[in-house]
């Protein structure tokens, strides 16, 4: 299949991983990544979406009468974002390797550039974020998405030396960088970028199985940041030195209980219910109904 944007040549990549970071997305659903970025953004405004995928945030996007432009390195994907019609333009790229005179006409044009789900994936990050800084206005920010490695299954994991890559999530077999909360400052501060919002998308260990001594799951537990599955940043360019760029990025990215409890709790609850009320026992089955009833 060829097909082009702005009449440039859109090249073929033999891929079969076209819609698997295709996602659903309810604007009501804030323990996601996409809905976090969204609401960092604002109506009416010009939005880059780098690794747009297959557009489901562009599509978001349309309710902010945003607009918007997308970059994606897969043929796939881009022709399932460009069918949605939310795009003024995709443009293909591998930001591996790229020249970025060829967007000389976008520098200081967005006024957000969304990067989610991508930095861990490249070989050099932060050549990448350097390069996006130049496109967005003077008063510009970059929205940014980063999984944290030091989540609380992978803990669990390495001290009974398992590391499994799997297709996607925080050991997503095309990750090539890993991310903590310290990693993140030092990155953004010697990159002179401002971490002006942090939120995260929130979860609980998935594999209550894996065998630890209780005093090291009790240890896990104590740190909010175990739960952080991923980091979501609102970041601009910042004049200020970096002493005092470091302290602001430490205080913005260290998130504590009060951050995360809400949707923890939720999740908590969550498991709880599938545990006693495992889906297609007769308990869940007369639970649903008694829930039908009181919603009448």
């Amino acid at each position: 299949m060829n097909f082009k944007q702005n009449d440039k040549p859109v090249k073929k990549i033999i891929s079969d991983r076209a819609e698997v970071y295709k996602v659903g997305l309810n604007k009501d659903e804030k323990n996601d990544v996409r809905v976090i970025a969204y609401d960092y953004t604002v109506e009416n405004s010009t939005v880059l979406d780098v690794g747009c995928a297959c557009g489901d945030f562009g599509k978001l996007l349309s309710s902010k009468r945003c607009n918007v432009y997308g970059m994606e390195y897969d043929a796939g994907s881009i022709a399932i974002a460009s069918s949605l019609g939310e795009y003024n333009s995709i443009y293909q790229i591998n930001l591996n390797d790229f020249n970025e005179e060829e967007y000389e006409g976008y520098f200081s044009y967005f006024d957000s550039i969304v990067a989610l789900d991508i930095l861990e994936h490249l070989l050099d990050p932060e050549q990448v974020l350097v390069f996006l800084t130049k496109l967005l206005k003077v008063d510009g920010s970059l929205i940014i998405s980063l999984p944290n490695v030091a989540f609380c299954d992978i803990k669990l994991g390495i001290l009974n030396d398992e590391f499994t890559y799997t297709d996607t999530g925080i050991l997503d077999k095309t990750h090539i960088k890993f991310y903590t909360y310290k990693s993140i400052v030092e990155m953004m501060t010697r990159l002179g970028l401002e971490i002006e919002e942090c939120k995260s998308k929130v979860a609980y260990f998935s594999q209550s199985n894996i065998k630890a001594p209780a005093l090291i799951k009790r240890y896990i537990k104590q740190d909010p940041l175990s739960f952080v599955y991923q980091y979501v940043l609102k970041v601009r360019v910042s004049n200020k030195n970096k002493i005092e760029l470091e302290k602001t990025n430490k205080e913005k990215i260290d998130l504590k209980w009060n951050d995360i409890s809400f949707e923890l709790s939720k999740i908590k609850k969550n498991h709880l219910i599938k545990y006693f009320l495992p889906s297609g026992s007769l308990q869940f089955k007369i639970a649903k109904k008694i829930k039908t009833i009181l919603k009448r």
